[in-house]
């Protein structure tokens, strides 16, 4: 799901992908081997996908992840992520501090945001839930870094590591921020 700087959904891409190898999980995402045997590669969409992310901030639940999975993979297709996707924000850090004291799983948080997710575990429907869920945060005060108030932390990915476990600090993620410009 791709959005404007103001959370407007400017359009959605997907794409199966065969991971060459067994799929763990399948009972709960329902995407088992005989879905993606003749779904393309990763390095087959990499560059696509690629041209899609550049310059945009990727918003994801439970970021860190999928930010370091995007990133490792992008890397092994060829491409420099940390030139193309300046950073991520998390809509799990968001909620603890949004709804502190509730659990942050990505369908306790919709719920009490008041937001649907049509198939729950599914990429598509997680991304378009994430981002309703986001555009909620925003139309409820929670602003972009670069914005006149910053009130989020964004990471620069090329401070990512397999250990990073703490979003930075305010003062960082501006300073990361205003680096890359």
């Amino acid at each position: 799901v791709l959005l404007s700087a103001t959370g407007e959904v400017e359009g959605h891409w997907s794409s199966l992908v065969n991971p060459d190898r067994d799929i763990p999980n399948s009972s709960i995402h329902g995407v088992y081997g005989r879905h993606v045997k003749d779904a393309p590669a990763f390095t087959q969409i990499a560059r696509e996908l690629f041209g899609l992310l550049d310059g945009r901030v990727l918003v994801a639940h439970n970021a860190r992840f999928d930010a370091r999975m995007l990133s490792q993979e992008l890397a092994r297709a060829g491409l420099a992520p940390e030139e193309t996707l300046p950073g991520y924000v998390c809509t799990m850090e968001l909620s603890k501090r949004l709804f502190p004291g509730m659990p942050s799983k990505l369908g306790d948080v919709l719920t009490r945001a008041g937001i649907s997710n049509r198939n729950a575990h599914t990429a598509l429907a997680d991304a378009e839930a994430t981002a309703a869920l986001f555009q909620y945060f925003l139309r409820n005060g929670v602003t972009l870094p670069g914005a006149a108030s910053i009130t989020i932390d964004a990471r620069p990915l090329s401070q990512l590591t397999a250990n990073s476990a703490v979003p930075l600090t305010r003062e960082a993620a501006e300073a990361a921020h205003y680096e890359q410009e």
